[in-house]
């Protein structure tokens, strides 16, 4: 790459990450407001359809746009930037117009950029970290298509899950210097036991409710998802880093209290997933769903936004303590919701869903306070 080529990869860094960022945060906005309408909050949604496709508009409007943003500033290569492109105006196109096929197809091209761009990362750098993190594109890719093909959203959900639990998994044994054998064999062998569950559910939904396809039960690798999630759990939390930093100060102990609260959550939906059997619709369903997905991946990100937005805007990002205002909120709502689910008491979902929503904007609020207070620093110091 000569200089003319470097020059023009930062001017592409320095302007495509905001715009990203906007839409995502655009994205993540309704998102929200859709999960809380489901709960009966009256929210101005200009289409209730809106409330359908809040999986998608999180996982891949939201999340999958940010995963390909980042893999996108790593490599440094202006082409790059069409995989986080394609996701980010699927998932504006699916909140103008939840009913349409086409943007589950753009976000499928986008997720198949990924699945490419992290290939060129292990061509470059073999790690097993990033062989990982690439196989949870692989199931990024396999969900997404799944999703255009009709399948209904239960038969995807084991694959997003993938995704986002190998992409998380992967950056943090991308921060391990060394590891035994057994701890090696005990990680991949939790990825495997989470791709097979995957196949099986999907093999055996597809031969369900295919034409003259032989009965099956329903979803017949949910033990072994929840074996996996269960698994992954226990690995995070006795080799992972994350723990010993808990009596630092400022960001590296408020990342372990955000890492080893959400791996407490995957091992509490993962031991639920494993004794029932059953990741399909109903009270347990929603309960599991959101013990992964807020307890979980949501912690994740509270935890590595820092670090993500100075990556991805080349400058520091200063702690606030407002972070751990909205992570205590993320947490108490949390509990509401899920108590709510396996009592059946509806309040609880509500103000569980409401407080959810609130963290996450105060959360959002904190860091966008931490950029301008950066931004200062930088025209100061300049």
């Amino acid at each position: 790459m000569d200089a003319a080529d470097m020059t023009k990869g930062k001017a592409v860094r320095s302007y495509f990450p905001y715009l990203f960022l906007a839409l995502a945060v655009l994205t993540l906005l309704f998102a929200l407001a859709s999960g809380l309408v489901r709960f009966g909050w009256n929210l101005p949604v200009h289409d209730q359809s809106l409330v359908l496709v809040h999986g998608g508009l999180m996982v891949c409007g939201v999340l999958g746009t940010l995963i390909s943003l980042e893999r996108a500033i790593s490599l440094n290569r202006r082409w790059a930037y069409i995989a986080p492109l394609l996701t980010a105006i699927g998932g504006i196109w699916l909140l103008a117009v939840p009913t349409t096929p086409w943007p589950p197809f753009l976000i499928t091209l986008g997720s198949a950029l990924l699945l490419f761009l992290f290939a060129l990362s292990m061509r470059q750098a073999p790690a097993p970290s990033t062989a990982t993190m690439g196989l949870g594109g692989l199931f990024w890719l396999v969900g997404n298509a799944l999703w255009v093909a009709n399948f209904p959203i239960v038969a995807v959900i084991p694959w997003w899950l993938g995704f986002l639990l190998l992409t998380i998994a992967g950056h943090r044994l991308e921060q391990l210097f060394y590891m035994s054998r057994g701890a090696y064999l005990f990680f991949f062998a939790s990825a495997g036991f989470l791709l097979l569950g995957a196949l099986l559910d999907t093999v055996s939904f597809s031969a369900q409710w295919g034409p003259g396809g032989p009965e099956m039960d329903l979803f017949i690798g949910d033990r072994l998802l929840g074996l996996a999630m269960l698994g992954m759990a226990l690995w995070l939390l006795f080799y992972d880093i994350a723990p010993a930093q808990a009596g630092e100060t400022s960001l590296p102990r408020y990342i372990a209290f955000c890492l080893v609260s959400g791996y407490a959550w995957l091992a509490i939906a993962g031991t639920a997933v494993l004794l029932t059997g059953q990741l399909v619709t109903g009270p347990l369903y929603d309960a599991v769903l959101h013990a992964f997905f807020t307890g979980f991946v949501a912690v994740a990100l509270f935890a590595y936004a820092p670090h993500i937005l100075a990556r991805m805007l080349d400058r520091k990002i200063f702690f606030s303590r407002i972070f751990y205002l909205a992570l205590l909120l993320l947490h108490l709502g949390l509990f509401l919701r899920v108590g709510g689910d396996l009592s059946g008491t509806r309040p609880g979902q509500q103000w569980g869903g409401m407080l959810n929503a609130v963290a996450i904007l105060i959360f959002l609020g904190g860091i966008l306070h931490a950029v301008r207070r950066s931004n200062i620093e930088v025209e100061t110091t300049s």
